[in-house]
């Protein structure tokens, strides 16, 4: 179903405020912590506002805004989490109280304050509705019976209305009393939403991967557009526009519907996974990357030229190996272990001159006495400054790669370094920020940082906190950028929601790892 294009297409779990001023974004990297950053979205631009992190044996099933002050997850069917976004933590969680009562379906609320759940009990389905600061139920609305599998199950909110979908069917229901509006008997729906901007029209993914669109005053099918989804968790939203059609946006592909037919419009692709919101009249994309966080991309709809196929994060053409290139290292062996993973130590690799086989297996044995000796903290230490000596050593060869610019990181002064940094933060250009942060002069840093616009402060901050998360090992030097950063004073103290989290993460475990490292210290003494 759907292009090849699409169902090669990788998509992060994401959830959008209904001012479309926030937007949250699953991350995909492979950690036993769930990590969820939310980004501050304006007129065409896109920052980083904070992470927001929880552990749980269950996987995130749902994601959900309430107003923009709260954030809500449903973990599998047993567990819901609420994070406050004033103070960028865990402001409640509830658990479902008996084996026979299962959360299905999440929805949050506009107006920030109440969050519903749909849930099932034996077999009778409730919405009951919560308030988003304590937890505490404040309404329940008999939703009909279950049938059918709990996946099947669906819940869709306006102000309005409120549908539940089960195997059944669609049951409408009013939300003011709660009571039967009617039933749409569609028995194949795999997802299913409210249009914010016509509360009227319900969208749903159906098992075939068409969309169809439903009108909630007749409960008649309005538009089909067909076999358009590769993946029920691929994004699903539509807007109305001014001229009253509307704005469809299916697995990456846009339709303009204008009464009961559908025009395809145009298509989103990308090599790396990607989360896309329909804001407005235009297209945003928020696009994964290596280093941590997401690099953003706003396509204007209303564009005359708007191509048959939009090319997101278009990887550049490959240049031709430089003889530099050719004198390049392989890459080192050390491998920076994320939590929860298993491993082993790695010793780095002396450099000493070639010996007899002999001499050799009398150095290692020699080496090993001396590990044994050392603590687990001297070990790290030993394998930091190995690293950040093969990190130097690659500086000449990285710098030969480096398109469009003459700029050393070695030679650099206030203004080079200034007007790269604004370039690489205003183009959202990671290779060139890479290279900006090569640059160990404190002081042309010191100076940089006071001469940089308050705008960019404020971005670098974000950018350098995202790598800061995603690479530990890089503390040292990204420390000094964001010491620099912070002297200067010209931010926001909501702007460093994000760093503070992640130092809060670091200082809670940092008893634990002082716990280990003494057990382990005993262990070698006693060996």
């Amino acid at each position: 179903r759907g292009s090849a294009t699409n169902m090669a297409q990788a998509t992060m779990q994401s959830a959008l405020s209904s001012d479309s001023s926030l937007a949250a974004i699953v991350s995909p990297a492979a950690t036993s912590r769930l990590m969820i950053q939310v980004y501050q979205l304006s007129s065409s631009s896109c920052s980083l506002n904070m992470t927001l992190t929880h552990s749980s044996p269950n996987p995130l099933k749902d994601l959900a805004f309430c107003g923009n002050s709260m954030v809500v997850g449903l973990m599998g069917t047993s567990e819901v989490v609420v994070w406050d976004l004033e103070r960028g933590v865990v402001a409640n969680k509830m658990m479902s109280s008996s084996e026979d009562q299962n959360f299905l379906a999440l929805s949050g609320d506009s107006e920030g304050e109440k969050f519903s759940i749909l849930t099932q009990h034996s077999q009778k389905l409730y919405v009951y509705e919560y308030l988003a600061a304590n937890s505490k139920l404040t309404r329940k609305v008999k939703s009909g019976k279950f049938e059918g599998d709990k996946k099947d199950a669906f819940l869709a909110l306006s102000k309005k209305h409120i549908v539940v979908q089960t195997s059944g069917g669609a049951r409408v229901m009013d939300r003011t009393t709660g009571k039967k509006e009617g039933k749409i008997k569609s028995k194949n729906f795999a997802r299913i939403f409210i249009c914010p901007s016509d509360e009227n029209l319900l969208v749903g993914i159906q098992n075939s991967g068409s969309v169809a669109v439903y009108n909630l005053s007749t409960m008649k099918k309005v538009v089909s557009v067909p076999q358009v989804f590769s993946s029920s968790t691929s994004p699903l939203q539509m807007i109305k526009n001014n001229d009253g059609s509307h704005t469809l946006l299916a697995d990456h592909t846009l339709h303009t519907i204008t009464g009961s037919s559908a025009e395809k419009l145009t298509q989103a692709t990308s090599a790396r996974p990607i989360a896309i919101f329909l804001i407005r009249d235009q297209l945003l994309a928020l696009i994964h990357q290596p280093t941590g966080g997401c690099s953003a991309e706003w396509v204007a709809l209303e564009d005359e030229d708007l191509p048959s196929t939009i090319k997101l994060d278009e990887e550049k053409e490959p240049k031709t190996e430089s003889r530099g290139a050719e004198k390049r290292k392989a890459p080192s062996e050390a491998k920076i272990l994320g939590p929860g993973q298993a491993g082993m130590e790695i010793v780095p690799p002396s450099k000493k001159p070639k010996a007899s086989i002999a001499d050799e297996d009398e150095n290692v044995m020699t080496e090993e006495d001396e590990l044994k000796e050392m603590s687990i903290a001297e070990r790290l230490q030993q394998m930091s400054r190995a690293m950040e000596e093969e990190d130097e050593e690659d500086d000449d060869d990285d710098d030969e790669d480096m398109p469009a610019t003459s700029f050393k990181p070695k030679t650099a002064t206030t203004e080079s370094l200034k007007q790269l940094l604004s370039q690489a933060l205003q183009a959202g250009d990671d290779n060139l920020l890479e290279l900006a942060l090569g640059v160990r002069d404190v002081q042309v840093i010191s100076n940089t940082m006071k001469e940089l616009e308050p705008a960019h402060i404020v971005l670098l901050v974000s950018k350098l906190t995202s790598r800061l998360a995603s690479t530990p090992m890089r503390a040292e030097q990204l420390s000094t950028w964001l010491s620099y950063c912070l002297k200067t004073g010209r931010f926001q103290p909501h702007n460093l929601s994000a760093l503070r989290n992640l130092l809060f993460e670091r200082i809670e475990s940092f008893s634990d790892l002082l716990r280990l490292e003494g057990r382990l210290s005993m262990m070698c003494d006693i060996e």
